[in-house]
């Protein structure tokens, strides 16, 4: 049976659900209005069930609701029946004895009409795959996923030396599709001059260089899904939620991936500034070497100042970087970016705490 949808139930629910779609501050523009037919399959003997399926989704804007029986139909879809500028779906479902209703990778029971209203939304947002494709990393759907990591993993077309990380952030967000934005207050942080950042930053990866200017300010970024879109969200560092890495693990044995960091070479240095010996190790590895300011500041760790000794030995440029970044306290830790371009790490032995950032310090001369 073909059911109409009442007209006063639809002014009802323009009325009271509309107001509720106004635009937050994070908003990024309202969704297409989208059109929605419901066909129910029902089993025969269900005209209990089916009514009671009439009452509770009288209560929802659809564009078409239909109950039937066809033994011909044994399975739920959906089908996008409109244009992308006027979407229109078309969604088969499938009434159990039991009376709830089952849709593609979702089930209902009538006392469950709210929620249903929720998937149909997500329907109207995020089209096809928002309902029915299984969430990865961030709550991204694999195609949402796969637009986020090659739009970061595109290089850094300008040279960041000596530019405040707010500059930087600013100039890299305005070369993204996606919108990056940040609260008013954590917005203040990259503003802060403890932040000025002296990495160069210029061919790295876009996710990876982000993830090292907001280290410092005490921010790291968060992509998330908005319907058919993604944007990104700068977060406070101690937030629950998942935020892109500083770096990924090695795609294969690290000799491999920066062959000339394991060279060998005959090393002696004696009290020596520690910055110049990184340098040097630096040009002759052929990859660069970024410093983690936020932990350095933290620790109060100037490789300037600190002067390391290498007695004379054959080693390889990695262990006479270890050898020396061990005496004043630090590490190094060899990483890829997102578009699997290696590069040094250094950073303090002890770990920096999730909040320090905020709490610039002054470096111990």
């Amino acid at each position: 049976m073909d059911i109409p949808i009442r007209r006063r139930w639809i002014r009802l629910l323009i009325a009271l659900f509309v107001p509720c779609l106004g635009l937050s501050s994070y908003a990024i523009g309202a969704p297409p209005q989208v059109a929605v037919e419901l066909e129910i399959v029902m089993p025969r003997g269900s005209s209990q069930a089916a009514q009671q399926w009439v009452r509770a989704l009288e209560r929802l804007d659809l564009a078409r609701l239909r109950i039937h029986t066809d033994s011909s139909v044994d399975g739920t879809s959906i089908e996008q029946i409109g244009t992308p500028q006027r979407p229109r779906y078309k969604v088969v479902g499938l009434l159990t004895p039991g009376g709830e209703l089952r849709l593609p990778k979702a089930t209902f029971s009538p006392r469950e009409v709210g929620k249903l209203q929720s998937w149909l939304q997500e329907l109207g947002k995020a089209g096809i795959e928002g309902v029915t494709a299984e969430r990865g990393p961030f709550g991204l759907t694999p195609s949402q996923l796969a637009k986020v990591r090659a739009e970061l993993a595109q290089p850094i077309a300008f040279s960041t030396q000596d530019m405040q990380s707010a500059e930087v952030v600013h100039q890299i967000a305005e070369s993204l599709e996606h919108r990056v934005f940040a609260r008013q207050e954590d917005a203040r942080a990259l503003k802060h001059p403890a932040t000025l950042e002296q990495n160069e930053l210029q061919g790295l990866a876009t996710g990876t260089a982000l993830a090292i200017l907001l280290r410092p300010c005490g921010m790291e970024l968060e992509p998330r899904s908005r319907g058919r879109t993604v944007e990104y969200a700068l977060v406070p560092s101690d937030s629950a939620t998942p935020t892109w890495p500083l770096g990924n693990p090695l795609p294969r044995i690290p000799g491999k991936t920066a062959p000339r960091l394991f060279q060998f070479s005959n090393v002696q240095v004696e009290d020596f500034p520690l910055d110049q010996v990184v340098a040097a190790i630096e040009k002759r590895a052929g990859l660069p070497f970024l410093r983690d300011t936020a932990a350095l500041t933290h620790h109060g760790i100037d490789l300037v100042t600190a002067e390391v000794t290498l007695p004379p030995k054959r080693i390889t440029y990695s262990q006479a970087l270890r050898s020396a970044l061990s005496q004043a306290g630090l590490k190094h830790e060899l990483k890829v970016d997102d578009a699997n371009r290696p590069f040094v790490w250094i950073t303090t032995a002890r770990p920096l705490p999730s909040n320090a950032a905020r709490k610039p310090r002054t470096q111990r001369k």
